[in-house]
């Protein structure tokens, strides 16, 4: 543990707010960690604090009016306190104000990156705007100016740790673990579990394009045909942004004959009494060319919140899965549809398989992913920059 005069004030700065994981567990969980070590944190979490008003997809494209004054608003509440560091989550519009904290104040930032979004963050909407105040119109470019202007960044997975490293001396991989105090079964809820008569499988999440949505049809069309050799099966299907209604619409039309419950967003605390109710959690990364690159990068949230759930996996072995799972152990690989639907209907099949594989993936969680250990990453991390003379 550091001195408590050496540890120094956190600014978690987020753009969306507590229902998404990048700020739910990168912000807000990473900063009770912290403060659990004695630090002083807080969260300016853009959409919570400054953005009620809006929709969580509507904060990545406001205009520039709204951008614009809302950055105005948080650098006027910032710019006095000198002496705190911004832990800055993601390169998006929201990190203006703490560029332009950096280069007046000389605020000192550290960079966390859970996804690749070189090609596609959303800063200011015109080019002359981003010219004006990131000194580039290009996303790529100003994302890398503002991993330069860090002291030091923080990689949510393998993928961005290797592609940091390339730019920066100071890259940590901390990856994005769940709450094991909320993400944890019962007794009771492991009995209830082992009671129920047909085997549910589970996906959900933010269908925001293309991509998501042709994971999810790959998915649908994998529980059709599990579902013509066994009837012993549910998919519970969770979906929302962009393409939730696209998602409902095909559930309700072209795979009404199958069992699947449908549901729209539900809110994250919610989320582990619904996964005790639920036994195999899917986690397909079919992409393409445009979007290989964002999958190898992507931080398996829903990884961790099954296994910490004592459920077995299928999940496609790309990006951080293969350094989280060890096949036949604690989860299953599959890559193709007819992987997954040898995988599903073995699982389907198996209860105690299901259960083995289960506890082991607990155990995977506990030891290295649980939050407990991230916070002590994130403790040994500004140990070793308060050490080397960068905060």
């Amino acid at each position: 543990m550091t001195e408590e005069r050496n540890k120094p004030s956190l600014l978690f700065w987020g753009l969306m707010g507590y229902d998404r994981p990048s700020t739910r567990i990168r912000c807000v969980n990473f900063a009770d960690q912290l403060k659990t070590r004695g630090y002083e944190c807080e969260c300016v979490l853009y959409r919570d604090k400054y953005g009620r008003q809006f929709g969580h997809e509507q904060m990545l494209h406001l205009g520039d009016r709204h951008k614009l004054q809302i950055t105005r608003r948080a650098y006027r509440e910032f710019k006095s306190r000198k002496n705190e560091i911004i832990y800055m989550q993601k390169a998006h519009w929201h990190s203006l104000a703490p560029h332009l904290l950096h280069r007046r104040r000389g605020i000192k930032i550290i960079f966390d990156y859970d996804d690749w979004d070189l090609d596609r963050s959303p800063f200011l909407n015109h080019d002359l705007l981003n010219d004006h105040y990131f000194g580039s119109r290009d996303e790529t470019v100003i994302t890398w100016k503002l991993v330069d202007e860090s002291v030091a960044c923080v990689a949510a997975n393998k993928e961005l740790d290797r592609l940091l490293r390339l730019r920066h001396p100071r890259v940590y991989y901390i990856p994005t673990g769940p709450d094991t105090g909320k993400f944890s079964m019962t007794d009771e809820q492991r009995f209830a579990r082992a009671e129920q008569d047909k085997t549910i499988f589970v996906w959900g999440g933010n269908v925001w394009g293309g991509v998501m949505l042709g994971n999810v049809v790959f998915l649908l069309n994998c529980f059709s045909k599990v579902y013509e050799a066994n009837r012993d099966v549910v998919f519970r299907l969770l979906a929302w942004g962009t393409y939730g209604e696209a998602v409902k619409a095909l559930v309700s039309t072209t795979y009404r004959h199958l069992p699947i419950e449908f549901r729209h967003f539900i809110h994250p605390d919610a989320m582990p009494a619904y996964l005790a109710k639920t036994h195999v959690g899917l986690l397909p990364l079919q992409g393409d060319d445009m979007n290989v690159s964002w999958l190898k990068s992507k931080s398996p949230t829903k990884q961790f919140e099954y296994m910490a759930m004592e459920m077995a996996t299928v999940a496609t072995p790309l990006g951080d899965v293969p350094y989280i799972v060890k096949d036949g152990v604690n989860g299953l690989f599959a890559s193709t549809e007819q992987e997954f639907v040898a995988r599903m209907l073995q699982l389907a099949g198996d209860r105690a398989l299901r259960e083995r594989l289960g506890q082991q993936a607990r155990k995977t969680i506990m030891k290295d992913y649980c939050l407990d250990r991230l916070g002590d990453k994130l403790d040994a991390m500004f140990i070793e920059l308060g050490r080397d003379g960068l905060i």
